[in-house]
């Protein structure tokens, strides 16, 4: 029947989780939580950022990344313009995060792409919550795996239970107010 291609499956369920073709191992297919997990503090991975500059406001524990934003962990890399890393305090008196004080919260703010092996994701604005392990994209999100794409207003990945969640904009915003999809037969696995 289909023995030789891959079908993203679920719509409701956010059609991201490529099936490998019968007959194959499942090595190959990747969902959507694996592609972002590179961003987890679950990761050995360091998270490298680099951009035009850097505010520190310690008494808030955020420090701003402003300019041209790229940030890499694992397999996983984020560009945005802005990004806001929320940090824990430490007991040390050292400014700004370090390795001893965890990662609360990055908060991507314009233009944020998020690529990892074969797969792409876009939108207005991302948050990575490493405390709860969920990652939200909002704002014209747009998912790519090969020539398969999913269009919606909010991705709610959690890293832990692996279910990912794509809404569509509200009937009075603009677009269709509904999910969108393309999925082209034998695209987006490796074969």
């Amino acid at each position: 029947m289909q023995a030789d291609t891959s079908i993203w499956i679920g719509l409701a369920t956010l059609a991201l989780l490529v099936l490998a073709p019968i007959g194959v191992s499942q090595v190959h297919a990747q969902t959507l939580a694996d592609g972002l997990s590179g961003f987890s503090q679950q990761s050995d991975d360091p998270i490298e950022i680099e951009a035009d500059n850097l505010e520190v406001l310690d008494a808030e524990r955020v420090a701003i990344f402003r300019g041209n934003v790229e940030v890499v962990q694992g397999t996983a890399t984020l560009t945005t313009r802005e990004l806001r890393v929320h940090y824990e305090s430490s007991d040390d008196g050292s400014i700004g995060p370090t390795s001893n004080q965890g990662l609360r919260l990055l908060e991507a703010l314009g233009d944020v792409e998020i690529r990892s092996e074969d797969q792409y994701a876009s939108g207005d604005e991302a948050q990575f919550d490493f405390i709860a392990e969920i990652i939200t994209l909002t704002g014209s999100v747009l998912l790519q795996q090969g020539d398969n794409l999913v269009r919606g207003q909010r991705l709610t990945v959690d890293l832990t239970t692996r279910e990912s969640r794509l809404d569509a904009s509200p009937a009075a915003s603009s677009g269709s107010g509904r999910v969108t999809g393309v999925f082209v037969p034998g695209a987006g696995a490796d074969q």
